[in-house]
């Protein structure tokens, strides 16, 4: 089996939904730009894409940055000791997960239908940490 990892400094991209204007449709720049830093720091891994019908492993893993103060839903003891969390907020896990796969549609695979495992996890970062988003590819 083989395998590229993948980190994306900065905030953690979001595939957010098709914007409407009158008639005509359009994507949020911000979308725009988070997909652009996930083909940047993929573009040159890969030699060729990962040719279908080959099965493909995604784990992709959300940093946040963290609160400043502890939120509601944050254990306490877990909080106190600066490690990383789990984060049970917006935006949600698999627009985090659409915006690296669409992403990565081209340059480490030929089509996201490839993928036949997702791991996706979103977490708060440790005290010190710098949000960012690990990407696993696996085949």
């Amino acid at each position: 089996m083989s395998g590229v990892t993948i980190m994306i400094h900065g905030h953690p991209g979001t595939w957010r939904r098709l914007r409407a204007a009158g008639r005509r449709r359009y994507r949020d720049p911000a979308s725009v730009a988070d997909r652009a830093r996930v083909v940047g720091a993929a573009r040159g891994r890969w030699a060729a894409p990962v040719a279908a019908p080959t099965p493909i492993t995604v784990q992709v893993v959300a940093i946040y940055p963290r609160p400043r103060a502890r939120p509601g839903w944050a254990d306490r003891a877990a909080w106190t000791t600066g490690a990383q969390l789990p984060r049970p907020c917006t935006p949600d896990a698999d627009n985090a997960a659409k915006c690296v796969l669409d992403a990565l549609q081209g340059i480490a695979y030929d089509d996201d239908r490839q993928v036949t495992d997702l791991v996706v996890s979103q977490r708060c970062a440790a005290r010190g940490e710098d949000p960012h988003t690990l990407v696993i590819v696996s085949w």
